[in-house]
């Protein structure tokens, strides 16, 4: 606690400036955007204790840096950790890009994709290197009520059909964080990743698919029409 105020008094008396943001879907890339301006780095502070711990379960600022940005130094505290960001020009627009592709998939009449973007953006297909990022974001729904909290997976699969590698996140609701059980029917919220491809993928084409399970039961949610478990986003050629 005493590391925690300390660092607390001292960023107070830094030239350097520092920034409160918000953690609200809706303004934090214009908020990131309008730090970035001439500047080439950027820190983020995650605290690991007080109210403030696990702020940003969504990795929302993660997505919005490192997607326009690179990650390249993390330093951890017992209090705190620290996250450095650069970027390539002085006036990055962390929001840029951010066309979602339009969908209506329903998953079992209780949740529906309604949009998605992975990777560059493009319809249904990306180049991308083996060990770099993929970021994908999801735009939900809720259609239905459903009596448990829905996890969602992000699933590399390779030509044949086999699971590489994959991400689950639960589906949380913007600043409050709840889980989808506490949603208003109506209400559409996001899913953000940043989906690391293995070092050592083979170079070919993958496939990247969403799987909604129930996060006690584990079962699937199935997509309909069709009943099948997975939706494919689009391809990634490696």
């Amino acid at each position: 606690l005493f590391r925690s105020v300390n660092f607390f008094y001292q960023l107070t008396q830094s030239p350097s400036p520092h920034y409160w943001v918000s953690n609200n879907e809706t303004t934090v890339p214009e908020e990131l955007t309008a730090i970035a301006q001439n500047r080439k780095r950027v820190y983020v502070v995650d605290w690991k204790i007080t109210k403030h711990n696990n702020a940003d379960p969504k990795q929302v600022f993660d997505y919005y840096l490192q997607k326009n940005g690179s990650l390249t130094a993390r330093y951890s505290f017992p209090e705190y950790t620290i996250t450095a960001y650069d970027f390539s020009t002085a006036d990055t627009d962390v929001s840029l890009n951010e066309k979602l592709l339009p969908a209506q998939i329903s998953f079992g009449g209780e949740l529906t994709l309604t949009g998605y973007t992975f990777g560059e953006g493009n319809e249904n297909q990306t180049v991308a290197r083996a060990g770099s990022v993929i970021w994908t974001r999801l735009r939900w729904e809720k259609t239905a009520e459903h009596p448990e909290p829905l996890k969602v997976s992000l699933i590399l699969k390779d030509a044949a059909g086999n699971q590489i590698t994959a991400i689950d996140k639960f589906l949380q609701n913007n600043i409050l964080h709840r889980y989808s059980t506490e949603w208003a029917v109506g209400d559409v919220e996001n899913t953000y990743f940043t989906f690391p491809l293995p070092v050592d993928l083979i170079p070919g084409n993958y496939s990247l698919s969403v799987l909604v399970y129930g996060a006690d039961s584990m079962s699937p949610v199935r997509v309909s029409p069709g009943n099948q478990r997975f939706y494919s986003l689009g391809y990634l050629q490696v």
